[in-house]
């Protein structure tokens, strides 16, 4: 997780001069259950990645994948212009991104003011020790 948090940050750094990585990250040696690290990886990869690039005029982009006990959370947040969250999405990366959330057991977290950006959350809960 922590290659692909990083390749995102330095792949829109040298787009547009964004960039800034939040380094609360689990150890490198702990493992994450595949199915979590692959949808995590997707989720990253995908609608944020993409929001930031096309949309959000944003300045700055910080991802952070924080583990607290039996949560891990991946945060992917930006100073942009953010989004109405009441409004429905009618393209598919918003809702693939709760499809993974909803297959993983978390929770998809979506806050966002007009001009100061937008917070996506996603929150899965992790056994101990794996």
């Amino acid at each position: 997780m922590r290659g692909a948090a990083e390749k995102l940050l330095k792949d829109l750094a040298a787009e547009r001069g964004h960039g800034g990585l939040a380094r609360k990250q689990p150890r490198e040696k702990e493992k994450l259950p595949l199915l979590v690290e692959g949808n995590l990886y997707r989720i990253l990869a995908g609608e944020p990645q993409q929001n930031v690039r096309k949309h959000a005029q944003a300045g700055k982009v910080a991802v952070s994948i924080m583990r607290d006990g039996g949560t891990l959370s991946l945060t992917v947040s930006d100073d942009g212009v953010g989004i109405d969250t009441d409004a429905p999405s009618s393209g598919l990366g918003m809702r693939s991104i709760q499809e993974r959330t909803e297959e993983m057991g978390g929770v998809l977290h979506v806050g966002s003011e007009e001009t100061r950006g937008t917070r996506v959350t996603v929150t899965v809960p992790i056994a101990e020790g794996s």
